[in-house]
């Protein structure tokens, strides 16, 4: 099979049979290969599915406009033709025009595909700038997502998240002083400077992404965002007593432990979903963490494993994730508005639960990585006013395009003392 019968094959699996992308590119390379996946033929997908993903949707609109009888397996397979004039180009126009023209059956479509020069003029003249529908097209975002920004944040916060969308460059790195001191860390690599004047905080001098650069995959710097460090400050952390953790998808709170208190960090790990649990073992595993109690149990049952009061209970229930807008190129396909109620009312539950095992004068933590008022400040509200035993000490919502450097909300409880 040619390469770009993979690119399709994995654009029919993410979008008509909704296999996460990840899971897709695995299922189809093995399948075909034998489970031996050619790295050059593995990024090859990803930079062709990628950037046919990134633009679903105004794709779609212009595709649909010239074809408005098309399927929808013939309209990502014109996509993936556009993608790669104009983004991804990794294949050979004119070998990849005649494999549509024959999945398709429509010969005018490699002229079609040609009409596209600039990425800039996607979107067609009639849909005004500002409008719902642009920034829809434009970020590739769903409609209701950017009316809910809209009434969340107003017009200034959400066009700084819709610039993060597509300009987000991660360069701030705590320094792991576990493994290098901070002297001989900024001496080493002269491409780092402090931030904001704290030597245990790296910012990274050059405009490319982090995440591969030598100190990161030497484990001597850590990729995680200031928002946890600013969320822990307003704990008391007292250490002889009890810290529990329960999570459902993913955070960086156990690397922030890390950083904060080292190897040592002693806590009750639950997790509440299966596919959480790969990556917090994973984490474990990297630091030495060898004082986690790490178990897996839904949030209904997280009693069946406290044997004990719990002094510090930090709770992340399974969120909408809004933040895997950008981070992921089919995320926008497992967002749906009618999923919001659900979401926030097992979010709410989830706290409610773990608060029943807070010793007095204990802190609860709730927080998710997300920006919508129905899984942030009404919880926050709703349980305050339900909740009588406990009271409120703070909340915050952080954004990506801030200092902090993510999309986080976290509320912190104290338990009142009998």
């Amino acid at each position: 099979m040619k390469d770009y019968g993979y690119c399709y094959d994995v654009l029919l699996r993410v979008v008509i049979e909704g296999e996460p992308f990840n899971n897709a590119v695995q299922i189809i390379l093995s399948e075909n290969e034998k489970r031996l996946i050619d790295p050059k033929l593995k990024s090859t997908v990803f930079a062709a599915v990628g950037s046919t993903l990134r633009h679903y949707y105004v794709f779609k609109e212009v595709i649909t406009r010239q074809y408005k009888d098309i399927s929808e397996e013939h309209m990502l397979l014109i996509a993936l033709g556009i993608a790669n004039k104009l983004f991804a180009k990794r294949f050979d126009k004119v070998k990849l025009n005649q494999f549509i023209v024959k999945e398709t059956g429509l010969a005018g479509a490699p002229m079609f595909i040609e009409c596209f020069q600039d990425p800039k003029n996607l979107i067609p003249d009639d849909i005004k700038y500002g409008t719902k529908k642009y920034y829809s097209l434009r970020y590739n975002i769903p409609e209701w997502v950017v009316d809910m920004w809209a009434a969340h944040g107003g017009d200034l916060v959400s066009k700084k998240l819709y610039h993060c969308l597509t300009n987000r460059v991660e360069n701030i790195v705590r320094i792991n002083e576990y493994v290098i001191e901070p002297e001989d860390f900024f001496h080493k690599y002269k491409d780092f400077a402090p931030f904001n004047n704290d030597n245990l905080i790296a910012q990274y001098r050059k405009d490319a992404p982090v995440k591969k650069h030598q100190c990161v995959l030497e484990g001597e710097a850590l990729r995680i965002p200031l928002a946890y460090r600013r969320m822990c400050k307003y704990l008391s952390f007292e250490l002889g007593g009890k810290t529990a953790i329960f999570s459902s998808g993913t955070n960086h709170i156990l690397e922030e432990f890390y950083a904060h208190m080292g190897p040592a960090f002693k806590a009750l790990y639950i997790s509440g979903h299966h596919g959480h649990s790969g990556e917090v073992k994973d984490i474990i595993q990297k630091y030495g963490m060898t004082d986690i109690d790490f178990v897996e149990k839904e949030y209904e049952k997280m009693g069946e494993v406290i044997d004990e009061p719990i002094h510090t209970f930090f709770v992340c229930p399974r969120s909408s994730f809004l933040l895997g807008l950008y981070e992921r190129a089919d995320h926008f396909l497992r967002v749906h508005k009618e999923d919001t109620p659900v979401i926030a009312e097992r979010e709410y539950k989830t706290l409610e639960e773990a608060s029943k095992f807070v010793e007095p004068g204990g802190e609860l933590i709730y927080f998710v990585t997300t920006f919508c008022n129905d899984e942030c400040r009404k919880i926050t509200k709703r349980f305050i006013q339900e909740h009588q035993e406990y009271e409120y000490i703070a909340e915050k919502q952080m954004f990506p395009f801030d200092k902090y450097q993510t999309l986080l909300y976290f509320s912190v409880f104290k338990r009142k003392e009998k």
